[in-house]
């Protein structure tokens, strides 16, 4: 009799046990080479048993929970079984408890996820560490929740390949006016410098922000001017390289509005609120160039034409995050 294999084994074993066909999965793609199969279960089934470790862990962990083991074998498996197309593109995730489960796999209060508010969530701040790849890219993200999602989405998917630094709501109301808190401005500094330093130059996109936005009286003229003062003292970053001056170049991001297929907050007509955000990006853009910024972008130019949104209507799905990102 044929002795088989012990990962080979373990794959049948997989495939046969999972009887329910996974619909969506996270990665997959082990071998890079645009198809999700049993080429790929095989591999993360020979990476779980210590036969052969993957270099790259950014595809093995199938079901999101932060940790790879047989749980995500039998995901691989069932999804493999059922025939699923071999698109590599993450599924959409599409509530708000999912964000949370990929902010404790940060390593909350222990990483690049900081607790700093009392109200809730308002207040954490996320920073990419120096010991983070991306720190050096010459690519930096600022911003608030929205921006938080991309610094641990990024994290996440293992490709951080950008900086980010972001403030998680109560910009205006609970900062005096600002988007970022002076010590998020230290740590901007300090990864501008390193980043000329590295790449002899620093791109920072600075998402604009609308929180505490007095949408019922028209009123965005506050929200605008914490954007350009914010774009302002980032530009004065400047750092002497070999006797030569450099400034980081700032693009300036606009806002995308809501949900419009669902009341925000359960009781405003996301209709009349997109209506407002679209008067708040078209006096953004004004005010920039005003500023001597020549650089603004919408939001739907850098998510590749719409967004998606998750069940709050605010923050935005995977695939909207995805193509942020790689857009950047």
């Amino acid at each position: 009799m044929k002795k088989i294999p012990f990962i080979t084994a373990l794959v049948c074993a997989a495939m046969m046990s999972s009887g329910v066909f996974a619909e969506k999965i996270s990665g997959g793609d082990l071998n890079g080479d645009g198809r999700i199969n049993v080429t790929d279960l095989s591999k993360l089934a020979a990476h779980i048993k210590g036969v052969k470790p993957l270099g790259d862990l950014s595809q093995a962990d199938i079901n999101c929970d932060g940790k790879i083991n047989v749980t995500d074998i039998s995901a691989l498996a069932s999804y493999v079984k059922g025939g699923k197309s071999e698109d590599t593109q993450p599924p959409h995730f599409v509530d708000f408890s999912t964000y949370l489960a990929w902010a404790q796999g940060t390593g909350y209060n222990s990483g690049s996820l900081v607790a700093g508010g009392a109200d809730g969530i308002n207040g954490d701040t996320y920073r990419t560490l120096p010991s983070q790849a991306g720190y050096d890219s010459g690519r930096i993200v600022i911003g608030d929740s929205r921006s938080c999602q991309m610094g641990i989405y990024e994290q996440h998917r293992n490709k951080s390949d950008t900086a980010v630094f972001a403030l998680w709501g109560g910009h205006y109301s609970n900062y005096a006016g600002q988007i970022l808190t002076s010590d998020l401005r230290a740590d901007i500094r300090a990864c501008i410098e390193k980043q000329i330093e590295h790449c002899g130059s620093s791109t920072v996109y600075l998402f604009s922000s609308v929180n505490d936005y007095d949408y019922s009286n028209g009123n965005n003229s506050g929200n605008i001017s914490a954007t350009i003062a914010a774009a302002e003292s980032i530009r004065a970053m400047t750092v002497i390289k070999d006797g030569v001056q450099y400034s980081p170049r700032v693009v300036i991001v606009g806002n995308a509005g809501c949900d419009p297929n669902n009341l925000l907050f359960g009781y405003i007509d996301p209709n009349y609120f997109n209506r407002y955000m679209a008067d708040y990006n078209s006096a953004l853009q004004y005010a920039a160039a005003q500023s001597g910024f020549d650089c603004y972008v919408s939001l739907e130019e850098m998510a590749g034409g719409s967004i998606g949104f998750i069940d709050d209507g605010l923050h935005y799905d995977e695939r909207t995050l995805q193509n942020i990102c790689s857009n950047i």
